[in-house]
Order: C-alpha cells, then structure tokens, then sequence
C-alpha cells in the first residue's frame, strides 16, 4: 500500500502559536487538532522528488521527550529498552544533524529524555479515540502523573497489545490504516505536543505493515519517524493550510519523514545499535540517516 500523507486543518479558529505552558486547566475543555499518520505500507519505495518548506510555524529546539506507558501491560521490551532508545537518539548525529533546517527564528539542535512514565489510564478498552488520548494525557499531567509541557516537550505515549485507536476514519495496524501519528492541541494554557504508538507485536497488523524486521525494531522505525516530525514541525495539527503555524513540509510529499517512509538504517548510538528511519535532506536530495 502506498505511503499516504494527511494535510490538517484544524475546526476551530486557531490563530497563532503561543509557547507552551504547563497549565492544563480542564481536561474536557481542548481544542484539539487533526492528527498527522505514518499509513502502513508494504517496504521500500524510492523517495520523490522533494523539498521541505519553512511555512514559519515553530520547531522543537531540543526536544525533551516524556516517554510514556499506556498502563502496565506494554510490551516487556518496550517498556524495558525505551527509555534507552529515546535518550540515545535524542543525543546523537541522528538529531544534531537537524541543524540544517535552523532558521532566522530557530535553531533544532539535540535533546533530552525527561523519563519514562507508567500511567493508569481511565480508558482501559480495547478501542481508544485520539480525542480520548488527548483527554487521557491531558488528566495525567493535571494530576502530576506526567511531567509539565514545556516549550521543547514531546510526550510519545505506547500503547499495549490489543488497544486499536481509530481516528480520521481509520484505525491502527489494519488494512488502510495507520503505524501511527503526532498531533497537538491546548487544554487551557498548556500547548501539548505528542505522538501514539500502538503495539507492534506479532499478530498485531503492524508487525508485517511498519518496517522494521522484529518487533521492537518496528516501535523504534516508527517512534524515529515521528519523533523527528513533531521536532521538525510539531503542530502541523493544527495547521490550516500551507501557512504558519506549519513549520517544515513539502505540499506534495508531506513530511520529513514521509518523504523517507520505509527507508531503514542502523544508527549506533550509547551503547546499542538501533533500528531508525532515515529522513529527508533538502542538502543531499536524498533520504539520510545521519546528515549522509
């Protein structure tokens, strides 16, 4: 199946970005946005012909990702070698290489982990909604579940075998569907930015439809590619079109990541070597791993 690519628009008025804040003052009161997902696909295609365009939207200068575990049935290695991955890809070339799309405004240099967090969600079904997500994390961090959001903050949230969320007409890990996505929205005075990461286990539909080879190698590709776009353009969510607050994009071929959609590499990185996705370089005309 081709790699599709989703253009937000966001229901509401939504006007300019403001910097995130740490106040989520009503977990049901949200102005959400329209997700961005990586679709399944069936390997490796070459990349188009792009170029990614600064809209003038804002990036994620350095990233502090807040890892989180949707309840305490996630993957044993998952839940196990996360943190380890975020925090060693966070703090290498695979990031500091990003510094090619600094502008007047920003500069994209490495980050941080912020910890991995096990929360007790409300919403224990098989099925979950993003805007049930978006309520869910927004309760968490009210509650000092979660950390704060800050200006930098990324909150990737995995979710368990057997949980499906549906949004946009589609569902997770299933024909037309979807490996998964990064999004944002505002709960009060808090500007959130996050991504969803079903379960990539045997059996799951995205075992054979996200890349990857093992099944943890799969949650890596996938949390690499949207990692990345949430840092290169966190709130295309909420974007209206071809203009701010979009940051970095190719109207044609989405996102940086999309444009590399089932491109692999090996990135070692601490003291492992990790399955990620490559992403694309307007420098090299081509999809890297590293800047090469």
């Amino acid at each position: 199946m081709r790699w599709m690519v989703v253009v937000a628009l966001c229901a509401a008025a939504c006007g300019g970005v403001e910097e995130a804040g740490s106040g989520v003052d009503n977990a049901d009161n949200l102005e959400s946005g329209t997700p961005h997902a990586l679709f399944l696909h069936g390997g490796e295609k070459a990349a188009p012909a792009a170029k990614l365009v600064d809209y003038g939207g804002p990036v994620l200068e350095s990233a502090r990702v807040v890892a989180v575990l949707w309840g305490p049935a996630v993957d044993a290695q998952v839940a196990a070698r996360i943190g380890d991955f975020y925090r060693a890809v966070v703090g290498s070339s695979y990031f500091s290489w990003l510094k090619e799309y600094d502008t007047a405004r920003q500069k994209i240099g490495r980050g941080a982990l912020e910890g991995v967090f096990t929360i007790a969600p409300s919403h224990r079904g098989s099925s979950l909604t993003d805007g049930q997500i978006e309520k869910e994390l927004a309760a968490q961090i009210k509650k000092g579940a979660l950390p704060t959001a800050g200006a930098n903050t990324i909150y990737l949230i995995h979710l368990p075998p057997g949980v499906k969320v549906t949004m946009g007409g589609s569902s997770s890990c299933e024909a037309g569907g979807f490996c998964g996505y990064h999004s944002a929205f505002r709960s009060g005075r808090a500007h959130l930015r996050y991504a969803v990461l079903p379960d990539m286990g045997q059996g799951s539909g995205c075992d054979t439809g996200c890349g990857g080879g093992s099944p943890f190698a799969a949650v890596t590709s996938v949390a690499s590619h949207e990692l990345v776009e949430a840092v290169t353009d966190p709130d295309v969510g909420l974007a209206r079109g071809l203009a701010a607050p979009l940051a970095w994009y190719d109207a044609a071929n989405g996102e940086i990541g999309d444009i590399c959609a089932g491109h692999e590499g090996k990135l070692r990185a601490g003291s492992a070597v990790w399955t990620v996705q490559k992403q694309w370089s307007n420098k090299a005309s081509a999809c890297v791993l590293n800047g090469r």
